[in-house]
């Protein structure tokens, strides 16, 4: 399970088709062709790959080339939460982008923020690890652009521009360096996406900072980072159990492998959750298991033996040990 399948958080979904619609654009069309409606958005997460598939097909169904950053500059700072008021708060831009750097996972979960060294300059980048850059193109722009932003709201100053702006993705025009929206030296195919700027601006104080506020809001933010954590964690391994179970390949090596990290990561991440991988598997079978005996007339035979179980008598003593009842009586009070 790697990045790619990463929910977008449901109000980020908000947000982003909130600023669809003030652009006078209807959602629905390109929604359908990747097989979603506006409806589901309402209650379901959207899986980041279909956000990152949504933006490139409505730019290019409603001939809008640059349109991640025009949903971008429909989006007020204040959207951002938490993590909004923290970088205004932040002393200087060094640690703005430390910030950053820690919190991106609260408002793009499959994204990563670098800084390079680069002799006099640093460069701010922001990638998609595992994706490729024609697939993620739109939202590194509208993103890009947004660094932009914060750089001239912190540093005051409207027209700041960086040096450079580097994207690792083809133009898909011959003018769109000169078309970009944001001005300054746009380059693109190159090693990395983001902006390129003086070293000297990371000990300039920020007007707004407050360290006092800052303490506050990062505890804030911790917390709410731990359960972002907790709850990707433990719904992409219900993924991965559940379509692992037909080919029984439900051992916690191949569980770790599909979810892109080491047996022993897998476990110590889960170790901080206060649970482990055999408690988590165990309650994702009995799930399955009360859903296969109030809602379909298979033998429990076939229950156990297609959950894994050696045998029925295993697979009724776990069951009765969870459920305090045997799959035959939770059958007959559920049906």
């Amino acid at each position: 399970m790697d990045k790619y399948a990463k929910p977008l958080k449901k109000p980020n979904v908000d947000r982003f088709i909130d600023a669809f619609f003030q652009l006078g654009l209807d959602p629905e069309p390109c929604l359908k062709k990747l097989g979603l409606s506006f409806s589901e958005l309402s209650t379901l997460e959207l899986k980041y790959s279909d956000y990152l598939e949504f933006l490139n097909v409505s730019a290019e169904f409603y001939q809008r080339r640059f349109l991640a950053i025009e949903l971008a500059a429909l989006m007020d700072d204040r959207d951002f939460g938490v993590l909004n008021y923290m970088l205004r708060s932040a002393s200087n831009l060094a640690m703005l982008i430390e910030l950053l750097k820690k919190y991106l996972a609260l408002i793009s979960p499959a994204a990563e923020i670098q800084l390079l060294d680069d002799k006099e300059c640093f460069v701010l980048t922001y990638s998609h690890p595992g994706i490729p850059p024609e697939i993620s193109y739109q939202d590194t722009e509208g993103t890009v652009v947004q660094l932009i932003t914060i750089f001239q709201n912190v540093l005051d100053d409207e027209h700041w521009l960086p040096k450079k702006v580097f994207f690792q993705h083809k133009a898909l025009s011959d003018d769109d360096a000169d078309r970009f929206p944001c001005g300054g030296q746009v380059q693109f195919e190159q090693s990395v996406s983001g902006i390129y700027f003086e070293k000297s601006l990371m000990e300039r104080r920020v007007e707004s900072a407050d360290p006092r506020l800052l303490e506050i809001l990062e505890a804030s933010a911790l917390e709410a980072l731990e359960a972002y954590s907790h709850n990707s964690l433990l719904s992409a391994l219900k993924t991965v159990i559940t379509a692992a179970v037909p080919r029984q390949e439900l051992d916690v090596n191949s569980v770790a492998k599909e979810l892109g990290m080491s047996r022993r990561t897998l476990s110590r991440r889960l170790k901080n959750l206060g649970t482990s991988f055999t408690e988590v598997k165990e309650s994702i079978l009995m799930q399955l298991a009360c859903k296969s005996l109030s809602h379909s007339s298979t033998s429990i035979s076939l229950i156990a033996q297609t959950l894994g179980y050696s045998d029925a008598s295993a697979f009724n003593r776990a069951f009765r040990r969870v459920n305090h009842c045997s799959p035959r009586e939770y059958r007959s009070q559920n049906r």
